[in-house]
């Protein structure tokens, strides 16, 4: 089981995790796991669907890139479709609540969900952990520490770390009483800035949308 520091850059993860576990941090892969309706880009959908599209992996905060929102992906060569690119993938859309729940040995110790004000998440607020996703069995047993970011009950991405919008001090002594007395959590304040808003879909949960006006995204202001 990987013991990694529970706040800690996903770019300064990535090299300290054994390669046959590094796929968690390829978002395609991992819907495919999940068993989504998903594929690369390049690759058409086996009917009309709503989508998202962003990036397979990224470690400078993993919402960089952005979520940029189809309706009825239609059935065309998809390099038509703006902002299809190299890289990326798409994957059935899923509405609800984004939830954000941390995990100590597979077990739930965290669940918020992300409130918005204007264009931006501004903060998590504690919702139970009966509420909480539960990590299926093909991610048990890698990390003791893990986190994963769910849209409806359906989770998007994970990482073997917990977010530090969901920290809790007992978590910080816990691993420096048990693993590493020395280790020292960032501060600066800047992990998990992501280059996108969000607004908030009267229905229920969240899209992503970029500055770029050339991206669609299925709600808009």
């Amino acid at each position: 089981m990987i013991t990694l520091p529970p706040y800690i850059y996903d770019y300064d993860i990535y090299p300290l995790v054994p390669q046959a576990d590094r796929w968690v941090f390829n978002k395609l892969i991992l819907a495919e796991r999940l068993g989504y309706q998903c594929g690369p880009i390049g690759v058409r959908p086996g009917a009309q669907l709503n989508v998202c599209v962003r990036p397979m992996v990224n470690m400078g905060g993993m919402g960089r890139g952005g979520f940029f929102q189809y309706d009825d992906w239609p059935f065309v060569a998809v390099d038509v479709v703006p902002n299809a690119n190299p890289g990326y993938f798409w994957c059935e859309w899923f509405d609800g609540d984004h939830n954000f729940t941390s995990f100590i040995d597979d077990v739930a110790v965290y669940n918020g969900v992300g409130k918005v004000a204007g264009p931006k998440i501004v903060y998590v607020e504690d919702i139970p952990l009966n509420d909480a996703v539960v990590l299926p069995a093909f991610l048990q047993g890698l990390s003791k520490y893990m986190y994963a970011e769910s849209l409806g009950g359906k989770i998007i991405e994970v990482s073997f770390r917990h977010s530090p919008i969901t920290m809790r001090q007992s978590v910080i002594d816990d691993y420096q009483a048990n693993v590493d007395s020395t280790w020292i959590p960032p501060t600066d304040g800047i992990f998990g800035i992501a280059d996108m808003e969000q607004v908030a879909d009267p229905a229920g949960g969240f899209h992503w949308i970029s500055d770029e006006t050339t991206r669609r995204p299925l709600v808009q202001n």
